[in-house]
């Protein structure tokens, strides 16, 4: 069994990292919406096929990808803080 300064502690971690986290899906989001925004409005005033989107729709998909990843660690983190709160009470 974990000692409850030890556990309170990890619990005050899991929070600090929480908030970060939030910070980061917030900043990676806005930054693939923005790419993704401009993306499409760049498409809309160039010629259809342009060799400039096969150079953009890959850098947006990655983004993208990231802002899952960075989504999906959020909710972990947010599941392990119910966790512990759990086992607290």
């Amino acid at each position: 069994m974990i000692s409850p300064t030890k556990f309170t502690n990890y619990l005050d971690l899991l929070k600090i990292r929480q908030k970060a986290r939030k910070r980061d899906t917030i900043i990676m989001g806005m930054v693939f919406w923005i790419s993704f925004l401009a993306t499409i409005g760049f498409g809309l005033v160039t010629v259809p096929g342009g060799r400039e989107l096969y150079l953009v729709v890959p850098i947006n998909f990655v983004l993208g990808i990231s802002y899952v990843i960075v989504s999906v660690k959020l909710e972990i983190t947010n599941e392990t803080i119910e966790l512990m709160n759990n086992l607290r009470s």
